[in-house]
């Protein structure tokens, strides 16, 4: 949490106005319906734009594992959402890079409850501005043949293991990427993942 901001002015800003928050539901909806495509967030002066993102989504029903202690209080007060473990939680929001063991503990859902699978927020460094951007192939519902996505920050073993967590459609995980300037991209888990291998010697 950045030292220029007291605790109550934080709260203040996750919390947004309700027109905020329903400007970017509907950029989440738009990226959700065509997985692949980068849409952008306003950004707000001291918060990850992940968190501002996830906290608009967030209420007093949902539950959340906010995986970064610093920004878990904050959130929690801001939306009045319940705190859970991450194996439990029905949202699950990180600043950090997250790693395939968070991935494997989150909850799938199953054929019958697939409403019981959880949607990350998670920050990413960026959309193939990094020379070492993971690129990844994204197909189903929403594309005309394949999309193609680059995301810089996160390991390509994660999308690997997306990939598997989501083969039991309709079970899964929803997966929102955050970059630091508001950008935003869905992976929801009726897409099918390709992780492109870089050619030997590249």
């Amino acid at each position: 949490m950045t030292s220029t901001l007291t605790y109550g002015e934080t709260i203040r800003r996750i919390g947004r106005a309700p027109e905020d928050s329903q400007r970017d539901y509907r950029r989440l909806i738009d990226v959700f319906g065509r997985p692949g495509q980068i849409a952008a967030i306003d950004t707000v002066d001291g918060v990850p734009p992940v968190v501002v993102l996830a906290a608009g989504l967030a209420d007093v029903d949902v539950t959340v594992a906010v995986l970064d202690q610093e920004w878990e209080r904050p959130f929690l007060v801001a939306t009045g959402a319940t705190r859970a473990d991450i194996s439990r939680a029905q949202h699950v929001v990180t600043t950090q890079a997250l790693t395939v063991d968070q991935l494997a503990s989150l909850r799938r859902g199953d054929a019958l409850h697939p409403e019981y699978g959880a949607r990350v927020f998670a920050a990413v460094t960026g959309f193939g501005d990094a020379v070492d951007s993971t690129t990844l192939v994204l197909s189903g519902p929403g594309n005309a043949g394949e999309a193609r996505l680059a995301v810089d920050g996160l390991a390509p073993e994660l999308f690997d293991a997306l990939a598997i967590a989501n083969a039991d459609f309709p079970a899964g995980i929803d997966l929102v990427l955050v970059a630091p300037d508001g950008r935003i991209a869905a992976i929801p888990r009726s897409s099918r993942i390709s992780v492109v291998k870089p050619e030997k010697g590249a």
